[in-house]
């Protein structure tokens, strides 16, 4: 749930600590990096309105009743992408350069003029080289969604494995790599007919999304993605602007140079004309997706405003949060060597009782890309016990009300337990040898009306 407010008391301690947490992933939130070290913030969806819509007469219709408009051909892979948005801009309808659905173009209906066709499909996030799965396209209804095996129609022997876009080559429209520029190609812009453009809702930002990046900054030119640079002097003015523009999927800020890159169209890296400037990067901190204690609704991680920050915070590198006095503004703080006060909050509606059987899922609420921690500083709270069956160790889970989620170690024998807020293994296992697994509670049924 969220931070709730406290009456603010005096006392010797700086610090309040509170129930709030990364120490597990969510859907808009970091899936690997518990304590927030964060350089990169992305878009978590796009907000469009949903409509119901036809091909209308100026459109040519493709397979499954898709609506396209072929424009003018380009040699550049940005300005194709501006061709769509133009096109968006003209008719209030979003139109997106052709994605992972040009396996339904039709190459009767697509000119000749060009040897090749421009798609949106990329692998300027990250780099995936002369893998057939992984890339993605400008399509905003689901960020989170890199393509699989069979969705892209590849030619043979392709990708090549040295160029980011994906064109389509006459007269089948099979997929290869190509460059960004200096290759001319049609312009095929796909209508989201469930969607209009309107200024956009507020979206989620979050760092490592869709996924962590092991390298944030691109170095190579010939695989910079869409960008538009702009002098801003805070991250939340940039961000601000990105929410504003429905082409704009991501913001990389430098605080010291009061710079403010947009990335457009498709996810991407920091582009090369940026790596060697003064200064470090950042996507901010993220102010949203913490958890606290609250067994009421697992899923739930905090959104923008439900805890009270204070300024230039979360500072990053911490994993808990603190109220600071005299104003009870929240710092990230670090799990121990720091004396805090400690308030119990009563949950009014509930009372205890032998917990019901709850349920356990793997992947809950979302599947962690890394379920191990490997940093002591952002262990979560955990029992450790001797159990040779995962059944057992769920068992014993479920009878504790503190319980969260489960690791268990068959070879090993070894049941962990995670209490309070569900978390990452504790570094304290990472070496221990053996395959983990786990299971998260996905709801704590002890609530029941006081009479």
């Amino acid at each position: 749930m969220v931070v709730r407010r406290i009456d603010k008391r005096s006392g010797d301690n700086a610090y309040i600590s509170v129930s709030v947490s990364k120490g597990s992933s969510d859907l808009y939130e970091c899936l690997s990096n518990m304590y927030m070290i964060l350089s990169i913030l992305a878009l978590s969806h796009v907000g469009v309105v949903y409509v119901n819509a036809k091909c209308a007469s100026d459109l040519i219709t493709m397979g499954d009743g898709m609506c396209v408009a072929i424009k003018e051909a380009t040699d550049r892979y940005c300005k194709a992408h501006e061709t769509c948005a133009a096109l968006s801009q003209t008719t209030q309808q979003l139109f997106i350069l052709i994605g992972l659905n040009h396996k339904l173009l039709d190459p009767n209906k697509i000119p000749t003029s060009a040897l090749f066709t421009w798609t949106s499909v990329s692998d300027v996030l990250v780099h995936r080289g002369k893998a057939k799965e992984g890339w993605r396209d400008a399509d905003p209804r689901n960020l989170l969604y890199a393509s699989q095996l069979g969705d892209i129609n590849w030619d043979d022997e392709q990708p090549d494995g040295n160029k980011p876009v994906v064109g389509l080559k006459q007269p089948n429209l099979r997929a290869h790599d190509i460059q960004l520029e200096r290759i001319q190609a049609n312009v095929v812009c796909e209508l989201i007919k469930e969607a209009t453009l309107e200024t956009p809702r507020i979206n989620q930002f979050k760092a490592n999304f869709p996924i962590k990046l092991e390298q944030e900054k691109n170095d190579n030119e010939i695989s910079d993605a869409c960008y538009q640079r702009l002098m801003e002097p805070t991250l939340l003015k940039c961000s601000f602007l990105c929410n504003q523009n429905i082409q704009c999927r991501s913001v990389y800020h430098n605080l010291s140079q009061k710079t403010c890159v947009h990335i457009l169209y498709t996810d991407a890296r920091l582009p090369s004309a940026f790596r060697n400037i003064a200064g470090e990067w950042k996507r901010g901190k993220a102010k949203e997706g913490w958890r606290d204690a609250d067994p009421r609704n697992l899923l739930y991680a905090s959104q923008l405003g439900d805890i009270n920050w204070d300024d230039e915070q979360p500072d990053g590198n911490k994993p808990v949060v603190g109220l600071k006095q005299p104003n009870l503004r929240a710092h990230d703080i670090q799990l121990e060597r720091i004396q805090a006060n400690v308030v119990c909050e009563l949950i009014k509606e509930a009372t205890l009782e032998t917990p019901r059987i709850n349920q356990f899922k793997a992947n809950f609420p979302i599947k962690l890309e890394q379920e191990k921690n490997d940093n002591e500083i952002s262990d979560a709270c955990y029992q450790r016990l001797m159990e040779p069956t995962l059944l057992k160790c769920s068992f014993l889970c479920n009878q504790n009300i503190q319980c969260r989620s489960v690791y268990h170690n068959l070879s090993q024998k070894t049941c962990v337990h995670i209490l309070y807020t569900d978390a990452r293994l504790p570094s304290a296992f990472r070496n221990i040898a053996g395959e983990w697994k786990r299971y998260a509670k996905t709801s704590i049924t002890v609530m029941k009306p006081i009479d």
